[in-house]
């Protein structure tokens, strides 16, 4: 039996801002040996249901109102690239920065950001994209690798 255990998690591939792998110490005061214990595994995907709130139908309806007459025409309806790289993507993006208005991005930004301190133990993002898709786009199994070890799909699919 243990009364303190120093109990170490790794996650190899991931590094810490100064490099290095990233890992997380943790005492651990059990009546029984570790061997017993169940290993829940990596969790590779976490959904999280209303993140945004109001912050997520204000977003949604700025897409909407721009797209709303389909014989206008203004810069946010050109805004969009195509963008094609065979066995990885194929879809239409545009900078959320410059498609959003400030308030809105920063609502965004900043709730992302919190998140990724609070739980992932991320000190910044990099710039988010907005994407839509339409028959035959997709996003295929990838690494952004530049981007970081995390990635994020925030559906503002009504």
């Amino acid at each position: 039996f243990f009364e303190q255990e120093m109990l170490v998690l790794a996650s190899p591939g991931l590094s810490s801002p100064r490099g290095g792998a990233v890992s997380c110490v943790a005492r651990l005061r059990s009546p029984k040996p570790l061997a017993q214990y169940e290993d829940p595994g990596p969790e590779h995907l976490r959904t999280v249901d209303g993140f945004l709130g109001e912050t997520a139908e204000t977003l949604r309806t700025v897409f909407d109102e721009r797209f709303e007459e389909p014989r206008q025409a203004h810069p946010m309806r050109f805004c969009w690239d195509y963008w094609h790289v065979p066995s990885q993507y194929t879809l239409h993006r545009t900078q959320a920065a410059s498609y959003f208005d400030e308030d809105a991005f920063a609502a965004l930004t900043d709730a992302l950001t919190a998140f990724g301190q609070r739980e992932l133990g991320c000190r910044a993002i990099s710039p988010p994209w907005l994407s839509f898709y339409v028959d035959g786009c997709e996003q295929r199994l990838h690494a952004d690798v530049p981007q970081g070890p995390f990635a994020f799909v925030l559906s503002l699919t009504r």
